[in-house]
């Protein structure tokens, strides 16, 4: 099934609403995360819920059964980049593609269409981080000069757009540090679709902000609508 819009999930660990989300798609029927510190989940923990999460979209969205998503897979490329897997008769299913992030006690899952995927990067501003310090070290000077000006929530704006850019691409870090967002800075809004060039491609960037706590960018080859939806909105 072809998505004609990219469907969006985000989902606060903790919340009694998302562990009922894994006890119904994940086959467990007492279900509790165990962090060794507050809202720091293993990588299990939040392999469990972003898996979880996706069979309960595909579910909702009507491209698999209830009984059909609760053998689908989150596998991983060599990258890292995560893709849905289902096998059916011994033959693999066409699914959305699927970017995964988290930040905090925070996850966000995407589903997009594979023709035209998306990509997100997802970033908790109440946790404390040293972003001059890291503007420093890994901007340009036009960057590091935003980050001064417009503080917190400029770094985050930059560093949100690099890795979502990055994902979108199948690439990590390295790649992400490498793009230059510096003839943008002004056009960074949120809600609006920005349209930018790297290394001959172009992408689309779209920036929001949930309450004073999340903001999230997503990046995509093809301007595509986005279409959040919550917990309550699912079965």
């Amino acid at each position: 099934m072809l998505l004609k819009e990219n469907i969006l999930a985000i989902v606060n660990l903790p919340s009694t609403a998302i562990k009922e989300v894994v006890k119904s798609y994940a086959n467990i029927a007492d279900f509790s995360y165990c962090p060794s510190l507050p809202y720091r989940f293993s990588v299990q923990e939040r392999r469990l819920v972003a898996l979880s999460l996706a069979r309960c979209l595909l579910c909702n969205l009507n491209i698999l059964s209830s009984a059909q998503v609760k053998k689908v897979e989150v596998r991983r490329l060599a990258s890292g980049s995560p893709y849905l897997f289902y096998a059916k008769d011994n033959n693999s299913v066409d699914l959305p593609a699927i970017s995964i992030s988290h930040s905090g006690p925070w996850l966000a899952c995407l589903l997009s269409n594979p023709q035209a995927p998306a990509s997100i990067d997802l970033e908790d501003l109440t946790v404390s981080r040293a972003y001059n310090n890291l503007a420093d070290y890994a901007f340009f000077e036009k960057e590091k000069r935003f980050v001064f000006e417009h503080g917190q929530m400029g770094f985050y704006k930059l560093w949100t757009a690099k890795e979502a850019l990055a994902k979108c691409q199948g690439k990590g870090l390295s790649k992400a540090l490498a793009i230059d967002l510096s003839p943008y800075l002004d056009a960074l809004h949120p809600k609006l679709a920005l349209f930018i060039e790297f290394e001959g491609n172009g992408f689309f960037l779209e920036q929001n902000q949930l309450n004073d706590d999340l903001l999230y960018t997503v990046a995509q080859s093809k301007n595509m609508p986005i279409r959040l939806l919550r917990l309550a909105d699912l079965g």
